[in-house]
């Protein structure tokens, strides 16, 4: 299953702006679904275009936050399962 990139703009009634979460989902209709809660959804952009994720950089991330190399390695292969791995 392939995720793509989301921008749900909510507005949560707080201010006159609107909050914009990301959300990596395999629909429109599941990036709202996410979002379900947060309040009104405004917009809904598809970003997975603008937004690429290289494997060894989010690897070497990983790794300087702390990881072990077993945990880089089950991230990243789930980040690739879903797609979100360039």
């Amino acid at each position: 299953m392939v995720y793509n990139r989301y921008f749900v703009y909510v507005d949560d009634g707080d201010d006159d702006s609107a909050m914009k979460i990301a959300v990596p989902q395999v629909s429109v209709e599941a990036a709202m679904d996410y979002c379900e809660g947060a309040g009104d959804i405004v917009a809904v952009k598809d970003v997975s275009d603008e937004f690429h994720f290289d494997e060894l950089r989010v690897a070497e991330a990983l790794e300087n936050g702390g990881f072990s190399e077993i945990e880089i390695r089950f991230l990243t292969r789930a980040l690739q399962d879903i797609g979100m791995l360039d």
